[in-house]
């Protein structure tokens, strides 16, 4: 069975009235999903199919790190704001 036909089939077993059940069982699926990816990748690197590679990569500070370093009055001159969209149930 294909991706899409996995999924079609899914939603259409699925007949849902309430949202909320159908994004929790989508999450239980996601995190089976999840697992077993997890344990492929596991196999693939014990038989020698795949390996793990190390970069590294520049951080900046965290913002108490910032504020340590250059003084709150830095932190307000050059910080920038951005707006965070969370979902929440409202019903």
């Amino acid at each position: 069975m294909n991706n899409s036909a996995l999924l079609k089939a899914f939603v259409e077993v699925s007949d849902y009235q309430d949202a909320r059940q159908a994004v929790d069982s989508l999450k239980e699926l996601q995190a089976a999903i999840t697992k077993l990816i997890d344990q492929h990748k596991a196999t693939a690197l014990d038989i020698g199919m795949a390996e793990m590679v190390t970069t590294k990569r520049e951080n900046a500070p965290s913002k108490a790190a910032y504020i340590t370093i250059h003084g709150q009055a830095a932190f307000d001159q050059h910080k920038t704001t951005s707006d965070v969209r969370t979902f929440t149930w409202i019903k």
